[in-house]
């Protein structure tokens, strides 16, 4: 469990809330799991994507209610948390603020309160 906050920027104000990612599985490059949000902000569903050698993250959540997919990109920490930014995917996989929200975020490994 990686557990933290993600910062919603665009096109509301600033939103910020509490993420985690959890039942995370990697299979070298490859990882998979579920990505939960909590209140106001919405998206909670599973996730797949990849992790480099350069500890570039990348991975996709897939759509939620008929909200737009939200992509997130970041990178592994020296102290193994990970950050990033994240965007609301169009129907072409372009981040795009038409379509859902925009931001930061950033997590911890452990669970909520470690």
């Amino acid at each position: 469990i990686y557990n933290g906050t993600i910062v919603d920027t665009a096109p509301s104000p600033n939103i910020r809330t509490n993420m985690y990612l959890s039942s995370i599985k990697q299979n070298k490059g490859y990882i998979s799991g579920v990505f939960t949000v909590d209140a106001p902000l919405v998206g909670t569903g599973p996730f797949t994507g990849t992790i480099g050698t350069n500890k570039y993250i990348q991975f996709t959540v897939s759509s939620y209610r008929g909200n737009a997919p939200l992509f997130f990109w970041g990178f592994v920490q020296a102290n193994q948390s990970l950050q990033g930014q994240y965007c609301s995917l169009d129907q072409n996989g372009h981040c795009s603020a038409n379509v859902g929200a925009g931001g930061y975020w950033s997590v911890f490994p452990g669970p909520p309160g470690s």
